[in-house]
């Protein structure tokens, strides 16, 4: 059974893969992030230092459809961020893509970074997904850049 529900302006598909009620949901009116659930059965203990790939209970799939409105330019890709109140656990690979092609159940691999028990309990919000649009970008390799910049001298710093 395909779930409908609107990401921005254009409808996007979201499939449950389980029973328990985890679909995506923006806590708030001007919340970009939406919330994702553990999609557990019992709950979680996450010792310290410990790893854990949490389910989320569902598919999203982003979609052609801003593919198709710009020639191929641009795609929706999403972000898998924390949320601040995460008690402790780090998302294991720091942040996580979700390309627009991607259609499996999305999983959060979290570590607990803190010296207590983490329970994660059947649908506590865990995560947030981030969607935006995304230039494709074309790559063409030059000699020199056709202008210098001030940024062009430092380790990433534009000064203070």
């Amino acid at each position: 059974m395909a779930i409908q529900f609107k990401l921005t302006e254009l409808a996007e598909s979201l499939k449950k893969t389980h029973d328990i009620d985890v679909t995506p949901r923006r806590m708030s009116l001007g919340d970009v992030g939406w919330d994702l659930s553990a999609c557990l059965t019992n709950p979680l203990k996450i010792y310290p230092g410990e790893v854990y790939k949490v389910p989320t209970g569902v598919c999203i799939w982003l979609g052609e459809s801003l593919q198709e409105q710009t020639d191929g330019d641009c795609a929706y890709a999403g972000l898998y961020l924390p949320r601040s109140s995460a008690k402790g656990l780090v998302l294991e690979n720091t942040v996580g893509l979700l390309d627009s092609s991607y259609q499996k159940e999305s999983f959060c691999k979290w570590r607990n970074i803190s010296d207590n028990i983490v329970i994660l309990n059947p649908g506590d919000r865990m995560a947030q997904l981030v969607v935006f649009g995304a230039d494709i970008t074309q790559w063409e390799e030059v000699e020199e850049f056709h202008k210098d910049t001030d940024r062009g001298h430092g380790d990433g710093s534009s000064g203070r």
